[in-house]
Protein backbone atom coordinates (compact mmCIF):
# COMPACT_ATOMS: atom_id res chain seq x y z
CA UNK A 1 0.00 0.00 0.00
CA UNK A 2 1.27 3.45 -0.86
CA UNK A 3 0.10 6.60 0.91
CA UNK A 4 1.23 9.90 -0.55
CA UNK A 5 0.37 13.46 0.45
CA UNK A 6 -0.59 14.94 -1.91
CA UNK A 7 -1.86 11.90 -3.81
CA UNK A 8 0.42 10.67 -6.56
CA UNK A 9 -0.64 9.72 -10.06
CA UNK A 10 -0.83 6.11 -8.86
CA UNK A 11 -3.62 6.87 -6.37
CA UNK A 12 -5.31 9.28 -8.78
CA UNK A 13 -5.41 6.65 -11.54
CA UNK A 14 -3.04 8.19 -14.10
CA UNK A 15 0.52 7.25 -13.12
CA UNK A 16 2.98 8.50 -15.74
CA UNK A 17 5.24 5.49 -15.05
CA UNK A 18 2.99 2.62 -13.85
CA UNK A 19 5.98 0.31 -13.22
CA UNK A 20 7.58 2.88 -10.86
CA UNK A 21 6.24 1.04 -7.80
CA UNK A 22 7.56 -2.51 -7.78
CA UNK A 23 7.66 -5.11 -5.00
CA UNK A 24 10.79 -5.10 -2.82
CA UNK A 25 12.03 -1.85 -4.33
CA UNK A 26 13.13 0.83 -1.86
CA UNK A 27 11.73 4.23 -2.76
CA UNK A 28 12.25 7.54 -1.07
CA UNK A 29 8.87 9.08 -0.30
CA UNK A 30 9.68 12.67 0.49
CA UNK A 31 11.33 14.59 3.28
CA UNK A 32 8.21 15.15 5.36
CA UNK A 33 6.50 11.76 5.05
CA UNK A 34 8.61 9.66 7.40
CA UNK A 35 9.25 9.50 11.11
CA UNK A 36 12.51 10.97 12.33
CA UNK A 37 14.33 10.32 15.57
CA UNK A 38 17.77 11.57 16.53
CA UNK A 39 19.90 9.05 18.40
CA UNK A 40 23.37 9.32 19.87
CA UNK A 41 25.04 5.91 19.94
CA UNK A 42 28.07 7.47 21.64
CA UNK A 43 25.99 8.49 24.66
CA UNK A 44 27.32 7.33 28.01
CA UNK A 45 25.44 4.47 29.61
CA UNK A 46 23.40 5.05 32.75
CA UNK A 47 24.02 3.17 36.02
CA UNK A 48 22.23 0.10 34.60
CA UNK A 49 24.58 0.02 31.59
CA UNK A 50 21.88 1.14 29.17
CA UNK A 51 21.76 4.22 26.94
CA UNK A 52 18.73 6.45 27.36
CA UNK A 53 15.92 6.34 24.77
CA UNK A 54 17.01 3.05 23.28
CA UNK A 55 13.94 2.39 21.17
CA UNK A 56 11.75 3.85 18.46
CA UNK A 57 8.21 2.63 17.91
CA UNK A 58 5.37 3.45 15.58
CA UNK A 59 2.77 4.44 16.41
CA UNK A 60 4.42 6.07 19.41
CA UNK A 61 1.70 4.94 21.82
CA UNK A 62 1.91 1.23 20.93
CA UNK A 63 2.92 -1.29 23.61
CA UNK A 64 5.12 -4.00 22.04
CA UNK A 65 6.04 -5.80 18.79
CA UNK A 66 2.57 -7.39 18.61
CA UNK A 67 0.86 -4.00 18.95
CA UNK A 68 3.32 -1.79 17.02
CA UNK A 69 3.54 -1.54 13.25
CA UNK A 70 7.31 -0.88 13.49
CA UNK A 71 9.88 -0.94 16.29
CA UNK A 72 13.62 -0.41 16.44
CA UNK A 73 15.53 -1.23 19.62
CA UNK A 74 19.25 -0.98 20.21
CA UNK A 75 21.78 -1.57 22.93
CA UNK A 76 25.49 -0.91 23.08
CA UNK A 77 27.83 -3.86 23.54
CA UNK A 78 31.52 -2.98 23.66
CA UNK A 79 32.34 -1.37 20.29
CA UNK A 80 29.05 -2.47 18.68
CA UNK A 81 25.40 -1.49 18.72
CA UNK A 82 22.99 -4.44 18.61
CA UNK A 83 19.76 -3.70 16.72
CA UNK A 84 16.40 -5.48 16.73
CA UNK A 85 13.89 -4.15 14.20
CA UNK A 86 10.34 -5.50 13.99
CA UNK A 87 7.66 -4.74 11.45
CA UNK A 88 4.16 -6.07 10.84
CA UNK A 89 4.42 -7.16 7.22
CA UNK A 90 2.81 -9.33 4.59
CA UNK A 91 4.70 -12.39 3.42
CA UNK A 92 6.32 -10.68 0.42
CA UNK A 93 7.43 -7.41 2.05
CA UNK A 94 10.88 -6.36 3.29
CA UNK A 95 11.82 -4.70 6.58
CA UNK A 96 14.52 -2.03 6.84
CA UNK A 97 16.11 0.69 8.93
CA UNK A 98 18.16 3.70 7.84
CA UNK A 99 21.04 5.08 9.90
CA UNK A 100 22.41 8.55 9.19
CA UNK A 101 24.64 11.17 10.80
CA UNK A 102 21.89 13.71 10.18
CA UNK A 103 18.18 13.47 9.49
CA UNK A 104 18.56 13.37 5.72
CA UNK A 105 18.60 10.43 3.35
CA UNK A 106 21.89 11.13 1.49
CA UNK A 107 24.94 9.42 3.02
CA UNK A 108 22.84 6.93 4.97
CA UNK A 109 23.36 3.29 5.83
CA UNK A 110 20.35 1.09 5.00
CA UNK A 111 19.98 -2.41 6.44
CA UNK A 112 17.13 -4.45 4.93
CA UNK A 113 15.88 -7.97 5.52
CA UNK A 114 13.54 -10.09 3.45
CA UNK A 115 12.82 -13.65 2.33
CA UNK A 116 13.92 -14.37 -1.24
CA UNK A 117 12.04 -16.41 -3.85
CA UNK A 118 13.64 -19.63 -2.58
CA UNK A 119 12.49 -19.05 1.00
CA UNK A 120 15.93 -17.99 2.27
CA UNK A 121 16.29 -15.14 4.75
CA UNK A 122 18.47 -12.34 3.38
CA UNK A 123 19.99 -9.33 5.19
CA UNK A 124 21.54 -6.62 3.00
CA UNK A 125 23.87 -3.84 4.12
CA UNK A 126 23.42 -0.94 1.70
CA UNK A 127 24.50 2.68 1.31
CA UNK A 128 22.66 5.57 -0.29
CA UNK A 129 24.52 8.65 -1.54
CA UNK A 130 21.54 10.80 -2.50
CA UNK A 131 17.75 10.63 -2.77
CA UNK A 132 17.82 7.41 -4.79
CA UNK A 133 17.73 3.64 -4.37
CA UNK A 134 20.47 2.26 -2.10
CA UNK A 135 23.40 0.27 -3.48
CA UNK A 136 25.26 -2.61 -1.81
CA UNK A 137 27.62 -1.24 0.83
CA UNK A 138 31.29 -1.81 -0.03
CA UNK A 139 32.12 -1.89 3.69
CA UNK A 140 30.46 -5.12 4.86
CA UNK A 141 30.81 -4.55 8.60
CA UNK A 142 27.64 -6.04 10.10
CA UNK A 143 27.74 -9.06 12.40
CA UNK A 144 25.20 -11.54 13.75
CA UNK A 145 22.65 -10.82 11.01
CA UNK A 146 19.32 -12.68 11.13
CA UNK A 147 15.88 -12.19 9.62
CA UNK A 148 12.71 -14.14 10.28
CA UNK A 149 8.98 -13.81 9.83
CA UNK A 150 6.63 -15.28 12.39
CA UNK A 151 2.90 -14.68 12.97
CA UNK A 152 2.87 -11.64 10.69
CA UNK A 153 5.84 -9.95 12.38
CA UNK A 154 9.23 -9.68 10.68
CA UNK A 155 12.29 -9.47 12.93
CA UNK A 156 15.61 -8.13 11.65
CA UNK A 157 18.64 -8.42 13.97
CA UNK A 158 22.20 -7.28 13.41
CA UNK A 159 25.19 -5.70 15.12
CA UNK A 160 26.98 -2.67 13.69
CA UNK A 161 30.27 -1.09 14.83
CA UNK A 162 29.77 2.15 16.75
CA UNK A 163 32.43 3.84 14.63
CA UNK A 164 31.51 2.70 11.15
CA UNK A 165 33.69 3.89 8.25
CA UNK A 166 30.79 3.58 5.78
CA UNK A 167 31.08 6.17 3.05
CA UNK A 168 29.72 4.35 0.00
Amino acid sequence: MYDHRPSSGLEMGFASIPEFYREDHVKYHGKSNRGVDTLNFFAKANKDGLCENQQFKYPSNCIDENDCLYTAKWSRRDDYVDFIVTNKVDEDVWTAIGISNDRFMPSSDIIAGYVDGNGNAVVNDMWVTTYTSPRPDEEKNLKDMTYKRENGVATLKFSKPISSPDTE
